[in-house]
């Protein structure tokens, strides 16, 4: 049986430059394996069931303002909500830039990562000329378990990543994306990732 809450406080009208947090509660009575468990690799090994742990939780707070938002005449359009062309995918966000991040906290005796944190800049229109442009920039850790670390201290280690992207407005229903991603893993055996992505939205 699981249960959530989230709190959301928003200030600044749409001429400001308003912002909003997001504070989000999860617990859930779900058995989890034990990592504080110091028997755990062996019992593994020994094919013993694994000592269990119910009660799990998280906590975690999103946030995101904007810095700044450019002066509009009388005459100018704020977003793209108004437009009469289908432009749903960019409707949810007004021109200019901010910034976001997200925090999450975990018992580190039930969960491979205790904690995470991400955070980034992003923005719409922020090109001269290119109004539906959008850009971003971002990067992300998790912390490992120390429980967990402590029984598998050659296997897990923290994760962190990065990522930046530009979305070419080709159409105001065609959207070209270039991404280019970077991630150290968690897991030691495993290399680090450079990926370079390109996407193709179209909408009808």
């Amino acid at each position: 049986i699981g249960y959530y809450a989230v709190v959301e406080v928003e200030w600044g009208a749409d001429d400001e430059l308003g912002g909003a947090a997001r504070f989000l509660g999860v617990y859930d009575t779900s058995e989890s394996i034990a990592f504080d468990n110091p028997r755990l690799l062996l019992d593994e090994v020994l094919g013993i069931d694994p000592e269990t742990k119910d009660d799990n939780w998280m906590f975690g707070v999103n946030f995101e303002q904007y810095v700044w938002k450019p002066t509009l005449n009388a005459g100018d359009r704020p977003g793209t909500k108004d437009l009469v062309y289908s432009t749903s995918s960019f409707g949810f966000q007004e021109p200019g830039l901010g910034f976001f991040g997200r925090v999450a906290f975990l018992p580190e005796s039930r969960n491979a990562f205790s904690s995470s944190f991400s955070f980034g800049l992003a923005g719409r229109g922020l090109v001269p000329g290119r109004p539906l442009d959008r850009m971003g920039i971002g990067g992300y850790t998790l912390d490992a378990s120390g429980d967990l670390r402590g029984l598998a201290g050659e296997i897990l280690e923290d994760e962190w990543g990065a990522e930046v992207f530009y979305n070419y407005a080709i159409t105001p229903a065609v959207q070209l994306t270039v991404d280019l991603q970077y991630i150290d893993s968690a897991v030691r055996a495993e290399d680090d990732a450079l990926v370079l992505g390109l996407r193709l939205f179209t909408q009808f």
